[in-house]
């Protein structure tokens, strides 16, 4: 990962959770990301992650497909314990791969979000998720 591109971002959830998910450095994801309008600083729309994903599963043999979602954050934890994800919820994007959580939210509360998440009743609401699958 390009260090001084990722700190001199902000709103870049999805990018980090696309580079955990495809496996691939943050300057590539940061560049895609940009071919289709993100620019840096702003989120990403759902058409842009659309566009993207796309993309990156047609160059690894790869599908990911997009179902909505009404559940909590802890409640698809808890009942997607295989399978790679990436959780679209209200301006932030999560990834979960095989039961463990990946979040870049970090507050000085909650440093870790995977604890705060499954020892609260939280209630982080999903909107929808990408299933992440090999061909």
């Amino acid at each position: 990962m390009k260090k001084e591109l990722y700190d001199n971002d902000t709103n870049c959830c999805v990018l980090l959770c696309t580079c955990f998910v495809f496996r691939i450095d943050y300057e590539l994801v940061y560049e895609l990301f940009k071919m289709v309008g993100r620019r840096r600083g702003d989120g990403c729309t759902t058409l842009q992650c659309k566009k993207v994903f796309n993309i990156l599963c047609m160059i690894n043999d790869e599908k990911v497909t997009y179902h909505r979602s009404r559940s909590t954050l802890k409640g698809f934890v808890e009942n997607h314990k295989t399978g790679t994800y990436l959780i679209n919820q209200r301006a932030h994007m999560s990834c979960l791969k095989d039961g463990i959580l990946i979040d870049t939210y970090i507050t000085s509360d909650t440093p870790f979000l995977n604890d705060y998440v499954m020892n609260d009743d939280s209630d982080f609401e999903i909107v929808g998720y990408w299933k992440h699958e090999k061909n």
